[in-house]
């Protein structure tokens, strides 16, 4: 007989009021500033070798002409840690509120002060009310990186997105935030 195996949602806002995704616009380069969510906030320890953890961010997105957006996720706490960056995604001509989605799944491959994780996901973006581009992260044909990240503290992850060009009209909204503890 087969072992249960249990996923929580390690958002999970009893009060029902889990933060709201926040827009972005006007901007180039992915920093602190371009972050889609609220820091979600890992405590010490938490990463152990083999735990997996699936972060997936839904949204939308605005455009003027038809820029390029790459996403990154990383870890902030004294340094920043990329754990790994999408390629340039070719987003639809002069959109408003086309959907978009992104998935991560997040592997502890070791745990301590010097530990490590991959990261790998795909994504999707609406181009027009028909059709989608389909994406890998990192992009395909490219090797996992591992990042050193301290397990042993507490780690802030963020989404942040950088835009080809800037423009009041290049937007991007965070609406829906799951972040799964998958073991």
């Amino acid at each position: 007989m087969a072992a249960n195996d249990w996923v929580k949602l390690f958002n999970d806002d009893p009060r029902g009021t889990a933060a709201a995704g926040l827009t972005v616009n006007t901007f180039t380069t992915a920093a602190d500033t371009t972050k889609l969510f609220p820091n979600l906030v890992f405590p010490q320890n938490y990463f152990q070798t083999g735990r997996v953890i699936q972060y997936q961010a839904r949204g939308t997105y605005g455009t003027t002409g038809s820029p390029t957006y790459t996403f990154t996720l990383q870890f902030r706490v004294g340094t920043v840690v990329t754990l790994v960056t999408s390629a340039a995604i070719t987003a639809g001509t002069t959109q408003t509120n086309m959907p978009c989605c992104l998935t991560f799944d997040i592997k502890c491959v070791t745990e301590g002060v010097t530990g490590t994780l991959q990261a790998q996901g795909d994504g999707y973006f609406g181009l027009t009310t028909t059709t989608q581009s389909n994406f890998f992260i990192p992009a395909a044909g490219t090797a996992l990186a591992t990042a050193t990240v301290d397990t042993t503290i507490a780690q802030t992850l963020n989404l942040e997105v950088a835009c080809s060009a800037s423009s009041a009209s290049n937007t991007v909204t965070g609406q829906v935030l799951k972040v799964l503890s998958i073991n």
